[in-house]
């Protein structure tokens, strides 16, 4: 008789399991935050710190999201635009900070896209707003490096 007892036990204990494990498992799927909100939180994440100073007098100014991008605006006080992109350097000068990109990839408040879909663009422009240049970077190139909680610039 105990054998047809255990018998009849063990159906309920694969039910009650499988409830439990049910029960459980919205938890342990909950849903990816989209690209947009994974922006958004970068963006405010960061702009909480800014301005913080760039390098030689610039400063990061904003940041805001345009489509699958975080755009971080440095303004440069001094020079013009359409000057600087005549000096027979410029082309340094832009790879320069092309080569620098992979520092953002440790500011803590780019976290959220390590790994993602998105772009993250340096956008220099003068104090009137003109258009200096643009350096961008994939945040999938960001997926294995550690953060560090100065900034985006030293």
């Amino acid at each position: 008789t105990s054998g047809t007892d255990m018998t009849h036990l063990r159906p309920s204990l694969l039910v009650l399991l499988l409830a439990t494990m049910l029960v459980a498992l919205p938890t342990g799927c909950a849903p990816q935050p989209s690209l947009k909100q994974q922006l958004n939180t970068a963006r405010d994440t960061a702009s909480k710190q800014l301005p913080l100073p760039y390098r030689d007098g610039l400063s990061v100014e904003s940041a805001l999201v345009e489509d699958d991008t975080l755009v971080l605006l440095i303004r440069n006080p001094e020079g013009e635009a359409a000057k600087v992109r005549e000096h027979p350097r410029y082309g340094e000068l832009v790879q320069g900070e092309q080569d620098a990109m992979q520092e953002l990839c440790a500011w803590p408040a780019l976290r959220p896209l390590h790994g993602s879909e998105a772009r993250i663009v340096r956008r220099f422009v003068d104090r009137n707003g003109g258009l200096f240049f643009e350096t961008s970077l994939p945040a999938k190139a960001c997926s294995t490096t550690t953060a560090d909680p100065q900034g985006p610039a030293q």
